[in-house]
């Protein structure tokens, strides 16, 4: 069940919320460790990442119903981090495909003008 805006949690559903938050912790750390970041984002990254490890901490020591402010400062911070590192992935990714379609091109630019020289 996934969690919702303006929902208060029981200890019990409160779980669910706190294993999104080591999810994406989790996924930002990894992602930090491969570099896959420039310096600009890196430092936001590592700020959501820093947000997401104070929440976590404060609900794992909380013993009582999770309000429901509380429930939409985590999924806003949840969903700013998911934001810019699937961001910054898609952007990567566009980046990558460019520069491969560049070298297919300069690669059969070439092979083209090789075999055109030797006829």
């Amino acid at each position: 069940m996934p969690i919702t805006q303006d929902k208060a949690l029981t200890p019990e559903k409160k779980q669910v919320l706190v294993d999104e938050l080591q999810d994406e912790i989790l996924k930002i750390g990894t992602a930090i460790k491969e570099k896959k970041y420039g310096t600009a984002l890196f430092g936001v990254i590592q700020q959501k990442q820093i947000e997401l490890q104070t929440l976590l901490n404060k609900f794992l020591e909380k013993k009582g119903i999770i309000t429901p402010s509380e429930t939409n400062s985590a999924l806003d911070i949840l969903n700013s981090s998911k934001r810019a590192r699937l961001e910054q992935d898609y952007y990567g990714g566009i980046k990558k495909t460019t520069w491969y379609l560049i070298g297919i091109g300069v690669i059969g630019i070439g092979a083209y003008y090789l075999i055109k020289r030797n006829k």
